[in-house]
């Protein structure tokens, strides 16, 4: 049975997603250079998070194992902030993103019979609050753990824009992307 994408897309935004589309995993741009930009360590979490550089492993290695899927639904959120030095607000909003995405992966394994799944957010993993990586143990929840689009190197501007999906959308916003890999049964 074919993958009704549009269900899906409405599905999705039903669940406080703005902006949402079906791509096939082999149209996504992975790139060495974005990955350069979560190694420079704006959110402070390289080298000390297993869904960050260097511990998620090498851009090689990610797209061989997000090729493992046949497709994915990229989602965006936008939230309001009170302008662009509102960090509070962004941060905010990319808790509220996260749990969006939580909420969407058990709509796709029940309803759509996803049977493998992966998730990707935006900005690190925040399900502990020290990482067994700091530690030099393995992932308490790799289950649960969430790695960034940009710590795999995909290019999300090029991958948006192929979607026809605003990157910005507007004073007073900030956006955040995710995309969940799947295969079906």
């Amino acid at each position: 049975m074919p993958l009704a994408a549009e269900q899906l897309i409405k599905d999705v935004k039903e669940m406080n997603v703005l902006n949402a589309a079906v791509v096939n995993v082999t149209d996504i741009n992975f790139s060495d250079e974005v990955r350069k930009y979560c190694e420079k360590n704006s959110c402070g979490k390289c080298g000390t998070n297993w869904a960050c550089p260097p511990g998620v492993g090498p851009v090689a290695e990610l797209k061989r194992k997000a090729h493992e899927y046949e497709k994915g639904i990229i989602l965006q959120t936008v939230h309001q902030i009170a302008n662009s030095f509102d960090l509070k607000g962004m941060m905010a909003g990319g808790k509220v993103h996260e749990q969006v995405l939580r909420a969407v992966l058990p709509l796709l394994k029940e309803k759509y019979n996803f049977s493998k799944t992966l998730v990707l957010g935006a900005g690190p993993c925040t399900i502990c609050e020290i990482c067994s990586y700091e530690e030099g143990q393995p992932c308490r929840f790799p289950d649960k753990a969430l790695s960034s689009l940009e710590a795999y190197g995909i290019d999300v501007v090029s991958s948006v824009k192929r979607c026809n999906i605003p990157y910005n959308n507007g004073p007073g916003t900030v956006s955040y992307i995710g995309l969940i890999l799947f295969n079906r049964n």
